[in-house]
């Protein structure tokens, strides 16, 4: 069953609340893969990406921009890299990072753990310092 306060949008990605979550419909499939972009406040140096997902794990690349048009891979999690499930769903957390000037993170779906095209994904938090570029006045 599902909780009552269950929402479906984007932004539920990033509210704090392991009970809402986002998800793009069902049976959508991994050709074209469904992602989601973030858009940051400012530009980030990142080192660690954390995300929740509910019952199936997921597969996705985590892909970082300093100007939203032009995409680096930066990681691919897959089932040989995956992380273990708790009681609130499963966890994975992507240490090292060193994507520098990161102001739009887009992650790419690729599949999940039961073949069922159905992305549910609860939280992520992200981890990393401001930029500081000498373009930039004091």
């Amino acid at each position: 069953t599902q909780e009552n306060n269950v929402s479906y949008s984007p932004a539920k990605t990033y509210d704090n609340n392991k009970t809402t979550y986002w998800n793009p419909g069902a049976n959508s499939g991994y050709t074209d893969a469904p992602g989601i972009v973030y858009t940051l406040d400012g530009s980030y140096d990142l080192t660690k990406l954390k995300m929740v997902f509910g019952n199936r794990y997921m597969y996705f690349d985590v892909q970082v921009s300093a100007d939203g048009s032009t995409y680096t891979n930066v990681a691919s999690v897959n089932a040989d890299n995956y992380a273990t499930y708790y009681t609130d769903g499963y966890v994975c957390t992507i240490d090292g990072l060193t994507a520098k000037n990161v102001k739009y993170i887009k992650l790419v779906f690729t599949g999940d753990s039961q073949n069922m095209c159905w992305i549910s994904f609860y939280e992520l938090d992200i981890v990393g310092v401001v930029c500081e570029s000498s373009d930039e006045e004091p």
